[in-house]
């Protein structure tokens, strides 16, 4: 009886593993047609058959609503897994995330002085507007960014740059408590809110920044592929392939800031998505060379926070809840599990 289990799961992992790229088209269009046909304004079979008789109504919501939503799943979904591959290569760690460089941290250091700042000078909630949330987020992600590149440039060694990274997020992580400390309910409120992630706070002319610069960012890892797979194998070893290390490091730190610092401007920071994507890419792949990889973590990361959205929105009657409680409740048994797996 066990060996015959064994041969057909060996037959279904073989199956899925070949037809993987089928498998997550269709999940991610069902995904999206689950999106757009729920709610009051869902657009249903017959809207799609006649697009003409589509009311202004049901357009309104696609336009303002539904399409910034389902964007900010699939290239969020995308750029933070590819994080998560590059930084897992470039470690050599199997617990290493985009977030490990404090990028994260920073984005959230600069929303926490526009928000605790903005109360403490008497301007009130009003004044934490989309703009002015963004642009802090950004601002401070730019200057960890900036930390952590010029650090590069001088500490060859990458775990010694993951200390320094890990060292600049707590460092950041203690500057917002003390701001927290001295701020008042409703603004540390708004702030624990912005902390969960949302992809609802996307709106439809803030596509226009995030697309070029995550198919940049995507773009640039993809080119780098080869050179990730020499990384893999240590610096000694890229450099007798005549690799650049430097200047790869620049490349592969910069792509992970870039990538990372956009999506927690606008959506938050994410959590366990760049963590538990790559392992289930491992898994399914059963290889690390990076061009596969790479690809099979953009769709699926796209795949991912689609669905993840839908459950966040439907899971509980008139209530959506915070992205990072879904992404969490998943990525959080995956990252146990590789925690054993590398215990035993």
């Amino acid at each position: 009886m066990g060996w015959s289990q064994n041969i057909f799961i060996s037959t279904l992992e073989k199956l899925i593993r070949k037809n993987i790229y089928f498998i997550l088209s269709l999940l991610l269009i069902v995904g999206i047609w689950a999106h757009l046909s729920s709610g009051l304004f869902g657009i249903g079979l017959e809207d799609i058959l006649s697009p003409e008789k589509i009311s202004p109504q049901k357009l309104l919501v696609f336009k303002q609503f539904r399409l910034p939503k389902i964007m900010a799943a699939v290239l969020s979904g995308s750029a933070i897994a590819t994080c998560g591959v590059l930084m897992q290569s470039y470690f050599r760690n199997a617990l290493a995330g985009p977030f490990v460089l404090g990028v994260s941290s920073g984005a959230s250091l600069g929303v926490a002085v526009f928000i605790m700042g903005a109360g403490a000078i008497g301007l009130g909630s009003t004044y934490f507007s989309h703009i002015g949330l963004i642009g802090s987020a950004m601002l401070g992600s730019a200057v960890v960014m900036s930390i952590i590149l010029l650090a590069a440039r001088r500490i060859q060694s990458s775990t010694n740059l993951l200390i320094v990274g890990l060292m600049w997020a707590s460092f950041t992580s203690a500057m917002v408590s003390i701001l927290e400390y001295f701020s008042g309910g409703s603004e540390i409120k708004y702030f624990l809110v912005w902390s969960m992630g949302s992809l609802l706070n996307v709106q439809l002319e803030d596509l226009k920044i995030l697309l070029p610069i995550i198919a940049v960012g995507l773009g640039t890892a993809l080119l780098n592929a080869k050179k990730l797979d020499a990384l893999l194998l240590g610096k000694n070893y890229a450099i007798s392939l005549g690799i650049n290390f430097q200047r790869t490091s620049f490349l592969i730190l910069a792509t992970t800031c870039l990538l990372a610092g956009i999506i927690t401007a606008y959506v938050g920071p994410l959590a366990f998505v760049g963590l538990a994507i790559p392992h289930f890419c491992r898994l399914i792949l059963n290889t690390n060379v990076h061009q596969k990889l790479l690809r099979l973590a953009i769709v699926f990361g796209a795949v991912f926070m689609v669905w993840c959205q839908w459950v966040a929105e439907n899971a509980i009657s008139d209530i959506v809840l915070p992205i990072n409680v879904i992404t969490s409740l998943i990525g959080a048994p995956v990252v146990i599990s590789i925690i054993k797996r590398s215990g035993k």
